[in-house]
């Protein structure tokens, strides 16, 4: 039997691997990784094609063999102190950059930081993402969960 397999890299993305699974002649279950497919499960005619050949001997029905999608946390679950707390690991899952998500939470509502009520940069979100996870105190809001929250639970509720 064939599927796909999401794991988590170092880094926390989420990376899809094409799988098979038999017994082997001790009786155990064994799997084989066929294919890493990346962060998209891109399973075309012609790559399931190509693998068929590779893998003539497999007891495999590859029609059967779909692209599954990539698992997403549920956002509408999280409190907003849990929503701040993850917000890198939610940021990784969706494959934004640093900049991107600023934009992005700029789009939706976030205040201006700071004394001087001006933006963040993309490395200053990374600071403050760091900071919110470790919950450790940050210098550019008074009160996250206010401020910040509600424009992180409208970008990850949003399709990119």
């Amino acid at each position: 039997m064939a599927f796909v397999r999401w794991k988590k890299n170092a880094a926390g993305n989420q990376q899809a691997y094409l799988m098979h699974s038999y017994r082997g002649e001790d009786g155990k279950p064994h799997h084989k990784m066929l294919a890493y497919l990346g962060d998209q499960v891109s399973l075309t005619p012609e790559r399931l094609a190509e693998l068929r050949q590779k893998y003539p001997d497999l007891s495999v029905n590859w029609e059967k063999i779909k692209p599954t999608e990539k698992p997403m946390t549920d956002v509408s679950t999280l409190s907003d102190a849990d929503l701040l707390r993850k917000a890198r690991h939610l940021r990784h899952e969706r494959g934004f950059s640093q900049q991107r998500i600023v934009w992005r939470l700029e789009d939706a509502g976030l205040p201006r930081s700071g004394p001087y009520k001006v933006g963040l940069s993309g490395r200053e979100w990374g600071i403050l993402e760091k900071a919110l996870e470790r919950g450790e105190p940050q210098d550019y809001y008074f009160n996250p969960e206010a401020e910040v929250a509600p424009a992180l639970r409208k970008v990850f509720q949003s399709k990119p």
